[in-house]
């Protein structure tokens, strides 16, 4: 099982504002659960398309606390599922989240993105289809919105705790004993030295830069327009202009339309 102070130092491609909310949620709960069979998420197949739901807070594992969250497994495990199954003739995607952990996501949107061709596949934002979960909807054949609907964010950030104020006014002092000279970096009992966060910020723009280059490859656009848009977020006409959504359409009526092109 998965510690809270394990979500710490962990690169996230999730939007920040939900990032707090998760620390928050991560605290409330004081004991963890596991995964059970009604957990599981299944497809449905309606007039030969399936429809995979993407939602919540994305994870490598579904492995944390009683929140709402979906494994990148789950999500491959369908679509593999899908593009097997004789009754399947398309795909939908249907993304509402902020993103998520970066672990597992890239070699998903991969997989996903070699799968091309074999059977049609989109992604209908219903409402929010942010970082790690737009890395995954830029990797299907296109992506459709609504006008109130939100895509981007590509990006990926980390946060360090640092709790050593709290401890000395406490009264409590902590003696660490390590063996390696970056053994203690990140951990919210020690300091981040200069060169500590050098090396967490090296380490974020590899990541944030292989975001970038994924979604540039996806959607078939520069990388410097990619990453121009410094992790922002885009809504309706804007997220199309961009280059970032295909069309402006409600979620009913984008599954409806794919629906009867599959006829």
């Amino acid at each position: 099982m998965r510690s809270v102070n394990e979500f710490f130092g962990s690169p996230l491609a999730l939007l920040p504002s939900h990032a707090y909310g998760l620390l928050e949620n991560l605290k409330a709960y004081s004991a963890p659960r596991s995964a059970s069979a009604s957990d599981q998420r299944r497809y449905e197949v309606v007039a030969g398309a399936a429809f995979i739901p993407i939602c919540g807070v994305l994870v490598h594992d579904k492995t944390w606390w009683s929140w709402d969250e979906m494994s990148y497994d789950e999500i491959a495990n369908s679509i593999a599922s899908a593009m097997v199954d004789p009754e399947v003739k398309g795909i939908i995607l249907v993304i509402n989240s902020p993103g998520g952990e970066v672990a597992g996501c890239f070699d998903l949107c991969d997989a996903i993105y070699q799968l091309r061709g074999t059977k049609p596949m989109i992604a209908v934002v219903d409402e929010a289809a942010f970082s790690a979960a737009y890395a995954i909807a830029s990797s299907a054949d296109m992506i459709i919105l609504p006008r109130t609907g939100g895509v981007g964010s590509v990006g990926v950030i980390t946060m360090h705790i640092d709790i050593t104020k709290m401890l000395v006014d406490a009264g409590v002092k902590v003696t660490t004993i390590q063996f390696g000279d970056r053994k203690a970096d990140g951990q919210p009992t020690t300091e981040l030295s200069d060169e500590a966060r050098e090396i967490l910020q090296t380490e974020i723009d590899k990541l944030g830069e292989m975001f970038v280059s994924l979604v540039a490859r996806n959607r078939g656009i520069k990388r410097s327009t990619v990453r121009a848009t410094q992790a922002g977020c885009f809504t309706g006409d804007d997220a199309v202009a961009i280059g970032f959504a295909d069309e402006v359409m409600p979620a009913a009526e984008a599954v409806v339309s794919f629906i009867q092109e599959l006829q």
